[in-house]
């Protein structure tokens, strides 16, 4: 047997060599993985912060100056009027196909001639012959960005920008409604937090419960009537129910901040033997949030709702409802919506 000169066999030698490397290989493993998932949450700071700064600048303003009215200037504009006779654009720059690397990384919003940068996901540099148009990880939707509704002596004004980044789920834009009395001014703002509200686009997931959803257009199947349709949109959110509760908690977190007030509300249709409800959206630490009113809708929409601050140390919220029953029935939820302060407003799709 061939040994080297402290005694170890060339066997022992290269098995050693090869643990040596495992070992070595795993750590990389470990630390390449720690360093992608602290750039994703360095992303997800970035862009909610950049989410909340715009948002509550036009907010402010929209408050302390009175909102006329807004008008659509361009396709990526649009002019807001006060009531103090002054006006202010809030814009979008996204350059998706120019051939300059810096118009490409240069995306941003312009609010009251202040611009905020929107990460592009181009590198700093460039691999030669690249093009930084096929570098980037932003997308910005437009074809919501601007409606308008009339209701009587009210006006609906909409402003959506639509901001997703290839290695984040959530949509980080901006989705502002405004409710103006014609001969008032102002009456409410909305920004709707929950994404997706009335459940047309994403996959659910149940966080924790054994109730059986199902999401999409209410089809008249068992427990289900043929007049019950969607409240908003093309789809909801439904399940049936024995005798008993039945509850679920969907596993969608909405951020929130500590010490601030949020009203929470949905809308939500039942069938008959509800004897009353058993809704509680649930807090990142666990804890129920009640005070819902839900009860037998006659097989109709009603809409349920209800204020809670968030306590130290909890960053998110998750949609939870339920019902009890008396026998067999059925719940249907849609348009979702949590926003800032103390007073439900009108309902906004995101």
């Amino acid at each position: 047997m061939i040994r080297n000169e402290k005694g170890f066999t060339i066997v022992e030698t290269i098995a050693s060599f090869v643990l040596v490397m495992t070992l070595s290989l795993s750590m990389l493993s470990i630390l390449l993985k720690y360093k992608d998932t602290a750039q994703v949450e360095n992303l997800k700071n970035t862009f909610q912060t950049l989410k909340e700064t715009v948002t509550k600048d036009i907010q402010t303003d929209v408050r302390n100056r009175g909102l006329l009215s807004i008008e659509r200037l361009t396709p990526n504009s649009v002019l807001f009027h006060f009531q103090d006779d002054t006006s202010t654009i809030f814009s979008v720059t996204n350059n998706v196909s120019s051939l300059d690397a810096d118009t490409i990384r240069d995306k941003h919003y312009t609010y009251n001639n202040i611009n905020y940068h929107i990460p592009s996901g181009v590198p700093d540099e460039l691999p030669a012959g690249a093009l930084a148009k096929d570098y980037q990880s932003v997308n910005i939707d437009l074809s919501d960005f601007y409606r308008v509704y009339d209701i009587g002596t009210y006006t609906i004004y909409s402003v959506n920008v639509n901001l997703t980044y290839d290695d984040l789920e959530e949509d980080y834009g901006i989705h502002l409604t405004f409710l103006v009395n014609d001969e008032a001014g102002l009456v409410a703002v909305t920004r709707n937090m929950m994404q997706d509200s009335s459940f047309e686009n994403e996959p659910i997931q149940v966080r924790n419960s054994s109730t059986v959803i199902t999401m999409g257009p209410i089809i008249a199947t068992g427990q289900f009537v043929s007049n019950v349709t969607p409240f908003d949109g093309e789809k909801a959110v439904y399940f049936t129910c024995g005798t008993g509760m039945c509850d679920l908690l969907l596993d969608r977190e909405i951020p929130v901040t500590p010490g601030r007030t949020y009203t929470i509300s949905f809308y939500y249709a039942t069938g008959s033997n509800v004897t009353g409800g058993v809704t509680q959206f649930e807090d990142s630490n666990g804890t129920a949030i009640s005070g819902f009113n839900v009860t037998d809708t006659g097989e109709s929409w009603m809409r349920a709702s209800t204020t809670w601050t968030a306590p130290e140390g909890v960053t998110a919220i998750y949609p939870g409802f339920g019902i009890q029953t008396s026998g067999t029935s059925w719940m249907a939820i849609d348009a979702v919506q949590v926003e800032e302060g103390e007073t439900v407003t009108l309902y906004h799709r995101t």
